[in-house]
This record gives structure tokens, sequence and C-alpha cells, in this order.
């Protein structure tokens, strides 16, 4: 029997409130997607996929080639259009964008409108991770993996400049201008 899919979301432990927005876990029970047009969040995805991939593409209908298993994904201005077959399961992440520097440090620029596997973005280190969440039983146990994995880390510092503008951008929802920000610390546009 086809079931609505399960959605848990959880706010981020007080440990990680400034590294990510929220942290969910998804799994399909017979209904997949079929072209869900979503409005890209002012957040950094992190996806650790524990069943099916999902079809994802930034911006068109995506096709077999867009089967996303475990991913990272950067910024993007336009909508993400997701399909799946029903078997879909996932935990994942959803960096602030001073979040995503601590933890991705010189790659978030690598990750600007584009998706990006979690093993060319972390190596070995994203498989272990992979395999650490299928492997533990219950959400509430996959969550505290993968937020101890985001703690250890989120170890990059931006300079000051970098962590105000961040910080600046995620409070005003990205409804600040990048002009007056740069004013704002002494650079240019």
């Amino acid at each position: 029997m086809d079931a609505p899919p399960d959605v848990i979301r959880r706010p981020p432990s007080p440990r990680l409130a400034r590294l990510i927005s929220s942290i969910s876990f998804y799994r399909e029970r017979g209904i997949g997607l079929a072209a869900f047009r979503h409005a890209a969040p002012l957040a950094l995805p992190l996806l650790v996929n524990l069943g099916t991939p999902f079809r994802i593409a930034l911006g068109h209908r995506p096709d077999t080639a867009d089967a996303r298993p475990s991913f990272a994904a950067g910024l993007f201005p336009g909508p993400v259009v997701i399909e799946s077959d029903g078997r879909a399961e996932c935990v994942q992440v959803d960096f602030t964008p001073l979040g995503a520097y601590r933890f991705f440090g010189g790659a978030v620029p690598d990750l600007t409108a584009r998706i990006v596997g979690l093993d060319d973005i972390l190596g070995r280190h994203g498989r272990e991770l992979r395999a650490r969440v299928a492997e533990a039983a219950g959400w509430q146990r996959r969550f505290e993996i993968v937020e101890d994995f985001v703690l250890r880390r989120a170890v990059h510092e931006p300079s000051p400049e970098v962590a105000f503008a961040l910080e600046t951008l995620w409070r005003g929802a990205g409804a600040v201008r990048i002009a007056d920000i740069a004013s704002d610390i002494g650079w240019g546009r």
C-alpha cells in the first residue's frame, strides 16, 4: 500500500545552532515525486542517501543522468526539480551559509549552482559517514552521527569580514544588498 512519505525535521542541537538550519529524515513509502519544483532556499544541503537516489536537476526537469546518490549542493538562484521512484530515503543537513563555509572551507565556491557527489567533496570521509548512518539503528542515532560528523569537520574559520557578510545574508534571508554588505566591511562589491 502506498502512503505519504515519512518526514521528521528537527532543529539543530544547540552546539550546531549557527552552523545548520535544520536536519531531517525523509523516507518514501511507495509514492515518489514527479517533477516536484522546489524553490532553492538560502541553505546549502548535504544529503546522505540510504535508498534509491533522487533525480535532481537545477532549473530543468531531471532525467536518468541526474540520479543523485549522497551529495552536497550550493546556492542556486532558480528552481530545483526533484523526482523519485517511491523508495527514496535520506538524512539531510541544511547548512547556513556560515556553517557551509566552516564545514566545506574553500570548497564552497565549487558548490555554487552545482550538485556534487559526497565522495567527490568529502572523499573517504563521505563514504564512511554514509556507512555509519546506514548501519545505525533508529533516526535519533542517525541524527547524532551526522551532527557529530558536522561538528568535527566545521573547523574552517572565515575572516571577520566574511563571517559578517555571511551572517548578514543569513539574517536578512538574502534580501540584503551585496553592495551594502561590501560597504559595511570596507570591500568593493
